[in-house]
């Protein structure tokens, strides 16, 4: 209820003249680190910048793919955490405690909703209309000062400028969820008996809201302009941009480093390529090699925007890949909202789970294993999350603590999780390995740097400083 707010073991009333002290001050500090660590940011200085930009440029790979994997694991729990939710405005039963608690410590975070992490807080903003209007502005606006920052930058003349649009798609993809869950969410109406004769119509995730006042057409019809610009028109967006380099993707595509034009002009006695020569002109079969990766030098895909949804993808499968896992996770998070019944959430979100991983496995469109296997959890975790909510809603084990099943459920789901991790282990520590390398040759080098300039101030002596430390 908007008059009172999660207070832990119970239900707080709301008091917006006098907030519990600790509340205010969560939300000062909150603030304050925010904006400290935007000024930090922004005042670095220049020489800290260029020996981590130095330090970025010689680990880019390794932080790419460590970056993947942070995105995959960000992904993953953002959908289960948003699946619960649609599960239980449905009319579903409450997950195990112990999947819940586990839950609940990702909720506000994967979600953006930041302050919702402070007991007390939701008494600051009342109302779905201030969450509706208060995400999908704060999205534009966002929107609106990276794309005038790129502008600017590039009529100065910056050739880094494509790097501020990079950053608005990485954005985009962990966001564009969470706004569109918010968004679906107009869409959902309860009728209740207000007495024998009479109904009332309100919102599911405000009861406040009646769905037959002109207050709730307006917000309708915002709703469905939303819908346009996000959950429709991002994906869109991205689709066609991807879709234009397709060609790209073929034509630059490599094996194990080895690029397509080594692979024309090489012939069967080269020992090394002979594997990838079996028909040398069959060039849609060798961009479906598991071989084959796009070639991040080449000179076109490496200035593109759009790096994050084709980085680590199959040239075979980088045209569309990201856009129907997005889709997915859409169709998971906002499509379930539509459905009038619970029967209904769950025939469609097993469905869309099962036909995803189907996918996954038939086309495993990554070019590592680390990532296969990394998506193969994420396709997991979410099938495994709705059979647990589909057998708590069927009321099977009536005669077993609920807890017991949530708790074998979970030991499955481990298990699970380590027959699949397990393999990549050694290659996800190689990556982590190689950037802890980088900056400790990035240290020596600064070390070194440093003794030498004061080598060259007279009177002082570096052996000396050397044995103090």
């Amino acid at each position: 209820m908007d008059t009172h707010h999660d207070g832990g073991a119970k239900c707080v009333e709301c008091d917006t003249t006098k907030l519990p002290w600790s509340t205010w001050a969560m939300v000062a500090l909150f603030v304050v680190a925010a904006l400290a660590g935007l000024a930090a940011a922004v005042f670095k200085l220049q020489d800290a910048r260029k020996r981590f930009r130095g330090f970025v440029r010689s680990n880019h790979d390794s932080l790419g793919r460590l970056s993947d994997t942070f995105t995959v694991a960000w992904v993953t729990m953002q959908t289960l955490v948003l699946v619960v939710q649609n599960h239980k405005d449905s009319g579903g039963e409450d997950a195990p405690n112990l999947y819940m608690d586990w839950l609940s410590n990702f909720d506000g975070i994967v979600t953006f909703e930041f302050l919702a992490i402070f007991p007390g807080t939701d008494c600051l903003y009342k109302g779905y209309i201030w969450s509706l209007m208060g995400k999908t502005l704060a999205a534009m606006a966002f929107t609106a000062i990276c794309l005038a920052l790129y502008y600017y930058k590039k009529r100065s003349g910056d050739k880094m400028a494509w790097r501020v649009l990079k950053k608005l798609v990485w954005v985009s993809k962990l966001l564009l969820p969470a706004i569109s869950l918010t968004i679906s969410r107009t869409f959902r109406c309860n009728v209740y008996d207000e007495d024998e004769s009479t109904e009332i119509k309100v919102l599911l995730v405000d009861q406040s809201v009646d769905c037959d006042s002109s207050d709730y057409q307006l917000i309708f019809v915002y709703a469905i302009i939303m819908v346009v610009l996000f959950p429709v028109g991002v994906p869109l967006i991205w689709l066609i941009k991807l879709h234009a380099l397709r060609e790209r993707f073929e034509a630059t595509g490599k094996v194990q480093g080895v690029t397509r034009e080594t692979l024309k002009d090489a012939t069967a006695s080269d020992s090394d390529l002979a594997p990838h020569l079996n028909d040398k002109n069959d060039d849609h079969d060798r961009a479906s090699s598991s071989k084959m990766v796009v070639d991040m030098e080449d000179p076109v895909l490496s200035d593109s925007p759009l790096q994050s949804l084709f980085r680590g993808i199959k040239p075979r499968y980088a045209a569309y890949y990201e856009v129907f896992d997005m889709t997915r996770r859409l169709a998971l998070t906002c499509g379930t909202m539509v459905a009038d019944s619970l029967a209904g959430f769950v025939l469609f979100s097993l469905s869309v789970a099962m036909l995803s991983l189907l996918a996954h496995t038939q086309l495993l469109p990554f070019d590592t294993h680390l990532m296969d296997n990394m998506n193969s959890v994420a396709h997991w975790q979410v099938l495994i999350a709705l059979v647990v909510l589909l057998i708590r809603d069927a009321s099977m084990f009536e005669d077993t603590e609920y807890e017991i099943v949530g708790l074998v459920l979970i030991a499955t789901n481990l298990l699970m999780l380590c027959m699949l991790l397990i393999p990549v282990v050694p290659q996800l520590r190689a990556e982590i390995n190689k950037v802890i390398d980088g900056g400790k040759t990035a240290m020596t080098k600064r070390r070194r740097q440093t003794m030498a300039q004061l080598s060259s101030i007279p009177g002082v002596h570096v052996s000396h400083l050397i044995k103090r430390h």
